[in-house]
């Protein structure tokens, strides 16, 4: 009888011992499993958290450029010394000083034919025979 009780004794040991096999094996695949799971999942959430993040950077970027330009405009203009001062001369003298006759002989100006002068000579070359000496022409170019 003893015997027996041995045998009996390590078949239950044998029984509890693959129940704890089976039970640590399934134990085992619920774990790999949750963490296929998750594993899936976290690369899609980790993909569009860095898609956010750079959104935000670009954002935050154009926040300060944006930022830099208005206070730019809203920030008082220096003027340079020269804007800012007051005209010497005013425009009717300024032409009248340009329009002066060019030797002491010529009294008598006006401002059209001052004024007309340049466009006499546009008038002058575009009407003229524009032919030019072959040896002349090679000099110029």
């Amino acid at each position: 009888m003893k015997a027996g009780l041995k045998a009996d004794g390590r078949r239950y040991n044998k029984e509890i011992i693959d129940f704890f096999q089976m039970e640590d094996e399934k134990l085992q695949r619920f774990i790999n499993t949750q963490s296929d799971l998750i594993n899936d999942t976290l690369k899609p959430k980790n993909h569009l958290l860095e898609l956010l993040l750079e959104d935000r950077k670009k954002k935050e970027i154009q926040i300060t450029t944006l930022q830099q330009r208005l206070r730019a405009m809203e920030a008082p203009r220096l003027r340079p010394r020269a804007l800012s001062s007051t005209a010497v001369v005013s425009v009717t003298q300024l032409f009248a000083l340009l329009a002066q006759p060019t030797s002491q002989m010529a009294r008598n100006f006006s401002y059209e034919v001052t004024f007309g002068h340049s466009n006499n000579h546009v008038e002058a070359i575009l009407s003229a025979d524009n032919t030019f000496d072959p040896q002349a022409q090679g000099l110029a170019q």
